[in-house]
């Protein structure tokens, strides 16, 4: 997919986009768990990645308030995905 992107890009920065997760601690930018031993548990930090990301323009980003990672949920039990959240400011 990365590949198909970057061929269609015209060189023109204005269409660049910025990945928010620049502004979370970096020992909190995970946003999936996956059970590889598959014990059923949550084997912090060994089983955590981060695979959802959320881009937006560079016009943008002067409006972000802030941006969490939330991993208030056990991912064993609900969803083994944990929300990116993005508060912009207009």
């Amino acid at each position: 997919m990365l590949w198909s992107l970057k061929k269609l890009d015209t060189g023109d920065q204005e269409d660049d986009l910025i990945n928010v997760s620049y502004k979370v601690p970096k020992e909190e930018r995970y946003t999936a768990h996956y059970d590889k031993n598959e014990n059923g548990k949550y084997d912090f930090p060994k089983e955590v990645s981060a695979i959802d990301h959320i881009l937006i323009s560079k016009r943008l980003e002067s409006n972000i308030k802030n941006v969490v990672i939330d991993h208030t949920h056990d991912p064993t039990v609900v969803s083994d995905h944990f929300p990116v959240i993005v508060e912009l400011e207009f």
